[in-house]
């Protein structure tokens, strides 16, 4: 009897054992259906969205009539940014999809800059109808394939799950994980081939090849390198509390070809990573590991502590723009002044703690890749006239000279006038040479510092 009782109780183990098995198959099942028809879905819009696209651009080369320019740009716009936000919901490997996402990028805001034109009453010229030629062209043949890739997955021979999950760590050496090399063949043989745009936008293919304007001429060895770092800590190289070693790890500083250095704390409990630019010495920017305690100052303080360091660094005219709260620290935008007027492509960001008031943090990137000796112009503009061209329910609290940067990189002498609107705080840029306006911005203040939107 009790044999057939452990006969019995086994059997339900099984049954019970495949029972569970057969839920988690089923339910794993479930989840890669689901899955699988939400990267579907992003396709099927992407597709969709550069048919429209490819479709409005020939609607622009054909028709004649400014107004419905005007309409077609608008849509352009529209379906490039959503396609790329569909193509970025994709389970592929950023690398592969690289050109495919600047080209849907560029194709919007070529689109953009171009109904920006059209406001100031410019039409499209032959070079820029030659663009959107271009531009059509390599709509139509990026439609193709991604027809071609909408048959695969409907003959069964691609799966967006598998490609998820093929990662190329699983593979061979050289090899991309299956479906993928769909998309690698779009990104090379098609979207390498890219026109080249050149225009008045942040995407335009001139602003990849802009230089560095702040960087001293001197090139700087390694060991040069490490000493400017320590000279910017005030730390000396024969402390034994710290230990230089380079950071293979860190970011080189982008454009600017950089050595990236690291100094640890013997005591384990604090790191300094940084960049020096190869060319100048320059600090590109650096960031203190180090556990923070409660914080005791206020971020005014810190704010002060922030302008004073950028002095003692040599800054000694700068003008604290906006300020981010973080839990133990607070970062201070600084923007440095020629002869009384605002360079905003020139800022440094400096990180406080709000403990200790430590400079923790220092970038100083678009410093470096923007600062020079500007010859600035002579206002055409006067100030009470900046004034009398901003709508009438603006309360102007405060007027002042300002380089700002463009859309297009480059950068326009302009009135800032700070005021109120709605109870709202607002900055309104006005061209100091012809009067247009460039740029509106409004400051949301709340418990993480401001905003500028």
């Amino acid at each position: 009897m009790r044999n057939k009782l452990w006969i019995v109780l086994a059997g339900l183990v099984v049954v019970g054992s495949l029972f569970g098995g057969y839920q988690q198959y089923t339910q794993r099942q479930r989840l890669e259906n689901l899955l699988n028809s939400r990267y579907q879905q992003a396709f099927l819009n992407l597709l969709e969205h550069v048919e429209q696209n490819q479709v409005l651009l020939a609607k622009i080369l054909l028709t004649s009539s400014p107004k419905q320019r005007t309409a077609l740009l608008s849509d352009v716009w529209y379906e490039a940014n959503a396609a790329q936000e569909n193509l970025n919901q994709l389970p592929i490997s950023q690398p592969i999809l690289g050109h495919t996402a600047k080209f849907l990028t560029q194709v919007g805001d070529y689109s953009y800059s171009l109904l920006r034109q059209f406001d100031l009453g410019k039409p499209l010229t032959d070079k820029q109808l030659d663009q959107i030629t271009s531009l059509h062209n390599q709509m139509l043949a990026l439609t193709k394939k991604l027809q071609a890739i909408r048959s695969l997955v409907t003959d069964g021979k691609v799966s967006w799950v598998e490609i998820k999950e093929h990662g190329k760590d699983k593979l061979p050496k050289g090899e991309i994980p299956p479906g993928e090399k769909t998309f690698r063949d779009i990104d090379q043989e098609i979207m390498q081939d890219q026109p080249v745009l050149i225009y008045d936008g942040p995407f335009s293919d001139h602003l990849e090849m802009v230089q560095p304007k702040g960087l001293a001429e001197k090139n700087v060895s390694p060991d040069e390198a490490k000493s400017i770092l320590y000279d910017f800590l005030d730390i000396s190289p024969e402390d034994k509390n710290w230990k230089m070693r380079t950071n293979t790890q860190s970011n080189p500083g982008g454009k600017i070809p950089a050595y990236s250095l690291k100094l640890q704390a013997t005591n384990g409990k604090a790191e300094i990573i940084a960049d020096v630019s190869k060319k100048g010495g320059h600090i590109v920017w650096m960031a203190i590991n180090r556990p923070f305690g409660k914080p005791k100052l206020k971020p005014e303080t810190a704010r002060e502590k922030a302008v004073a360091f950028m002095k003692k660094k040599g800054f000694f005219r700068v003008k604290t723009s906006f300020m981010k709260i973080n839990q133990y620290t607070v970062t201070v935008v600084l923007v440095p002044l020629q002869d009384d007027v605002v360079l905003y492509p020139d800022q440094v960001k400096v990180e406080v703690a709000l403990d200790n008031g430590q400079v923790v943090g220092y970038e100083a990137l678009g410093f470096l890749m923007a600062h020079h000796k500007r010859d600035l112009p002579e206002p055409k503009v006067t100030r009470d006239e900046a004034r009398k061209l901003v709508n009438e329910k603006f309360k102007v609290q405060a007027v002042n000279l300002a380089v700002i940067p463009l859309r297009s990189g480059k950068e326009v002498l302009a009135w800032e006038l700070r005021g109120a609107y709605g109870g709202d705080t607002f900055f309104i840029y006005i061209n100091a040479l012809n009067g247009n306006e460039e740029q509106i911005f409004q400051i949301i203040t709340n418990d993480n510092g401001q905003l500028a939107l």
